[in-house]
């Protein structure tokens, strides 16, 4: 399995660093997206994100009080909490890539809006999802529950920081060194300190492949140390990843349903695609 292919050793030695990672241009690389707009398709989904992140422009953003996220340990609604939490994250992803098309910088302050709404979030795990002390209604403040959607929380962030981060440091050089710290604070360092502490971590179903995926996603851009990122990568491919491909069936099915394929070994590609970029194949 991977871990039998790749030692930690050969992880490091193959990494490239930060300044020669470059998976996918950035939006101050005009060429690269003006030749990314050029095909059919994309122009058809640049008008959809412009027209999209238009609408957004001076709108008030989804408000996340704290008595909807005690709403599930009351009464088990999850909706009325998790309608605006993805609500947050799909207009980001509007206004960033509406940014990235245009780069005209006039979706940058609802960007920064929403970036500060979300790290405003005490957590970033669903409440059906948290660690709780026994009749709290609260997730609790001396762990961080890594769930798929804190990581891929995380891993949002983080493609912000990569497209943007030189617009968003040329207005604020403090909101990303706190979008990092967050990030490496809520999903990467937790793991790192006990992975088994993470039921994920068994390799049983997509969370693991979807968790992975995005922690890695996110330290790629936000984890400097190469020797860190190394021991990362490592840590996550033994045993972690290597139990859910050693756990897959062997005739190829997703046993929770096709629609979890994008999900489950999906998920694994995507991983699989981070370590492939990052170490020049």
């Amino acid at each position: 399995m991977l871990s039998e292919r790749f030692s930690q050793a050969a992880i490091r030695s193959a990494l490239l660093a930060p300044d020669a990672w470059n998976p996918f241009p950035k939006a101050k690389d005009r060429d690269g997206w003006n030749a990314l707009a050029a095909s059919d398709l994309n122009r058809q989904r640049a008008a959809y994100c412009l027209g999209a992140a238009e609408m957004l422009l001076g709108q008030p953003w989804p408000d996340l009080p704290a008595v909807r996220y005690a709403d599930f340990a009351r009464d088990g609604n999850r909706t009325k909490y998790e309608t605006p939490y993805f609500t947050r994250r799909q207009n980001l992803g509007i206004l960033v890539m509406a940014e990235c098309f245009e780069h005209r910088g006039r979706f940058m302050d609802e960007i920064l809006n929403g970036l500060t709404h979300i790290l405003e979030e005490v957590t970033w795990c669903l409440p059906a999802h948290a660690w709780r002390y026994e009749g709290d209604i609260f997730a609790r403040d001396d762990m961080e529950t890594v769930d798929l959607f804190a990581c891929e929380t995380g891993a949002v962030l983080a493609d912000v920081l990569y497209l943007l981060g030189d617009e968003i440091a040329a207005v604020t050089k403090s909101l990303p060194r706190r979008l990092a710290a967050a990030i490496d604070a809520r999903i990467i360092t937790p793991v790192e300190q006990d992975p088994a502490r993470h039921w994920w971590s068994g390799g049983g179903n997509n969370w693991t492949p979807w968790c992975c995926s995005n922690i890695l996603g996110a330290a790629l851009v936000v984890v400097p140390d190469q020797d860190r990122l190394a021991s990362l990568i490592a840590n996550t491919l033994n045993p972690i990843v290597d139990r859910f491909i050693g756990k897959y069936p062997d005739d190829g099915c997703c046993d929770e349903g096709p629609g979890y394929w994008n999900a489950s070994p999906g998920a694994l590609l995507i991983y699989l695609e981070h370590l492939h970029g990052r170490t020049g194949g």
